[in-house]
């Protein structure tokens, strides 16, 4: 495959991730990160894409940092400094880094400090590497697991010439994803999104030990609020929900063998940067939301810094 192609690549798309997420960890907080981005050019106001963006407002001023990826085995050279020095003033940029898998040139480096281009090594971690620094050998993801074991009882108040001759009332298929309730102001819900409005009030979860077991609940819930069902004659109030649960705070172990961890580092010798160390471990598991622990540190240091993000979860009955 031509060392070009290698960008349209998953594997690639993922590394351009990680880089966009270890410089919002260095940046701080107050960053909006996109990845890939499409910036315009001052002067023609045509789009460049670029690899990732980070933008901050630092008093009256909006500050735009543009991070441009390579994943090659050969060293960088001057021509993609020249390249990414054009596009840093086309589209206005304060900053631009340059991350790639492979060194950079010694011309390089010397003509990222003249065009003002940050150059940085990201690279795969060995196993060895890990073993002489302190990571945990494993991180386990503890998160809710809730899922129906009977069909719930659905009472609402009728009218005289309701008759829905021992049918469901909404005249429809209805699995917790499907949308039989709405609010007075005429938001529709699902039964997840009720039960996840009714663990968040109730509380329910604090009474489930955090065993890795499966508890049942019954739970006879009374909206507060005016909650509606909608039938096939139109939607009735609903006075009561009757449901029964299996809850579960689950545990899943993510191994340190199966995390992703990068060795993030500048190119330049006379940089006064240390070298930054990402592990990030994310779970599989749950169905209404994964998790990604993301540790930063500088080998040899006693601090840490963590982050945690959610993920889409799959979807699967709760």
């Amino acid at each position: 495959m031509p060392s070009h192609e290698i960008r349209n690549t998953h594997l690639w798309r993922e590394f351009e991730r990680l880089v966009s997420r270890v410089e919002r960890t260095l940046a701080g907080d107050n960053v909006t990160v996109a990845t890939p981005d499409r910036i315009r050019r001052l002067i023609t106001g045509r789009l460049r894409e670029v690899d990732a963006s980070l933008r901050a407002k630092i008093g009256s001023a909006d500050i735009l940092v543009t991070i441009e990826c390579r994943k090659r085995s050969a060293k960088q050279d001057v021509t993609w400094m020249e390249q990414l020095s054009a596009k840093k003033q086309a589209i206005g940029a304060a900053r631009t880094i340059a991350v790639s898998s492979a060194a950079f040139s010694h011309d390089a480096v010397l003509a990222a400090a003249h065009y003002g281009i940050d150059v940085r090594v990201a690279s795969e971690v060995s196993d060895a590497d890990m073993r002489n620094w302190i990571l945990p050998v494993s991180v386990m993801h503890v998160y809710k697991s809730a899922n129906l074991i009977e069909k719930p009882e659905i009472s609402f108040y009728s009218e005289p010439a309701d008759d829905f001759e021992g049918k469901a009332p909404t005249g429809r298929e209805e699995g917790v994803d499907t949308p039989v309730f709405e609010t007075a102001d005429g938001n529709q819900l699902t039964l997840n999104d009720l039960w996840l409005r009714v663990d968040d009030q109730m509380k329910v979860f604090d009474s489930v030990p955090v065993d890795d077991q499966s508890h049942i609940r019954r739970l006879a819930i009374k909206p507060s609020d005016d909650l509606y069902v909608i039938t096939t004659r139109g939607r009735r109030c609903v006075c009561e929900i009757k449901m029964a649960l299996s809850l579960r705070w689950k545990h899943e172990e993510v191994a340190l063998k199966d995390a992703k961890v990068i060795l993030y580092e500048s190119a330049n010798p006379t940089e006064a940067m240390s070298a930054q160390v990402r592990a990030e471990f994310e779970s599989k598991e749950a169905s209404h939301m994964n998790l990604r622990l993301g540790m930063q540190f500088i080998p040899g240091s006693d601090q840490a810094w963590f982050s945690v993000d959610v993920l889409p979860g799959t979807k699967k009955g709760r």
